[in-house]
């Protein structure tokens, strides 16, 4: 079990890590529900707020970090394939994971990165269950947190990255 330390009195004290919140852990089976049906379900968000029985924090953060997906999924996945050579080769519930910790980097500012990677790392381990995949999404977020101010001025990317509509829509959109 990982812990931080604390000196106080000149003696160390052990500080657990809080686990991870179980408001993330419903987050991809979500995801993996709107992408496989191209369509999404408030109904399906209220049915899991009910049923998990969220504390008011976990109740906010799953709320911001799907409808924060939902706003800028095109564009945190365009950003996300950027950093993968081959990106049709990558399973999608990893590009969702770290897309989801773009998010909190870019977005949640509050949310510390050593936080943010655990806790990538952890729906990592229990969705994926490969250890390849963990420490591929930590260098990732690594090489992600030394860039990331490159990923907030959205003037230099396409229209639909800025927009973060789908590609085929803007350009439909654009052409009319």
């Amino acid at each position: 079990m990982d812990h931080n330390f604390s000196r106080s009195d000149s003696q160390y004290h052990r500080q657990p890590r809080l686990p991870i919140s179980r408001a993330r852990y419903q987050l991809v089976p979500l995801l993996s529900d709107l992408f496989a049906k191209k369509s999404f379900s408030e109904h399906r968000v209220d049915q899991i707020l009910k049923e998990n029985h969220f504390t008011t924090e976990d109740r906010v953060l799953f709320t911001e970090l799907f409808y924060g997906f939902l706003r800028t999924g095109h564009r945190l996945l365009f950003f996300v394939d950027k950093f993968l050579s081959k990106p049709e080769k990558l399973p999608e519930k990893v590009k969702w994971i770290i897309a989801v910790a773009f998010y909190q980097k870019l977005s949640m500012t509050q949310i510390e990165e050593d936080d943010i990677t655990r806790e990538a790392l952890e729906m990592t381990r229990h969705f994926l269950r490969e250890n390849s995949y963990v420490e591929f999404v930590n260098a990732v977020l690594q090489k992600f947190y030394q860039h990331c101010g490159r990923f907030q001025k959205l003037d230099d990317y396409p229209l639909w990255v800025q927009t973060s509509f789908p590609e085929w829509l803007c350009t439909y959109l654009c052409d009319q």
